[in-house]
């Protein structure tokens, strides 16, 4: 690979760690070149949890756009994988929506500022995890622990009802 698409690949998958952990998904691997057809790959450890299960959908929706924005960042059509996963984040927030009341192109636009949030308020630690990839290639464990230290989180839940109210169009009776 160029190392211009290198870089592209490392900031994609920098923002898929740092969006999933800043609304509490755990991380279990990061690579470049997993060899499997994809150019990275960013693996989030399962987790059983009593939460809605639109609500853990949406926890997926905002890392999964994230990679997106970071290419975006790095103006890489080159990878194609931006349409691939707006579409499948549009498609399922089309799907949950109706669960958590609220509109599905309203939920993906919410999605997307959220994401954008995450990178913004963690931007050293995004650098931080997109540079150590670019050098090892490969990931994990408590190397992986060490480079999310510090990332700030975002209460998802809480944030979806403050923008939902915020932006309430008027009350009809």
């Amino acid at each position: 690979m160029s190392l211009h698409i290198d870089r592209a690949v490392a900031a994609h998958e920098a923002a898929h760690v740092i969006c999933g952990v800043a609304v509490g998904r755990r991380v279990s691997e990061v690579t470049l070149d997993p060899g499997d057809g994809n150019l990275g790959l960013c693996c989030f450890a399962t987790v059983r949890h009593s939460r809605k299960q639109a609500v853990h959908d949406l926890h997926v929706m905002v890392s999964l756009v994230a990679g997106e924005l970071a290419e975006s960042q790095f103006d890489c059509p080159d990878l194609e994988c931006q349409t691939t996963e707006r579409g499948i984040a549009r498609r399922h927030c089309a799907k949950i929506a109706p669960a958590l009341g609220v509109e599905g192109e309203w939920l993906y636009r919410f999605v997307l500022t959220v994401a954008r949030h995450c990178l913004k308020i963690n931007a050293v630690q995004f650098d931080r995890v997109r540079w150590a990839l670019e050098r090892e290639r490969q990931i994990s464990g408590v190397r992986l622990s060490r480079l999310t230290v510090g990332i700030r989180r975002v209460n998802l839940a809480g944030s979806l009802t403050a923008h939902r109210k915020a932006h309430a169009g008027p009350v009809k009776y």
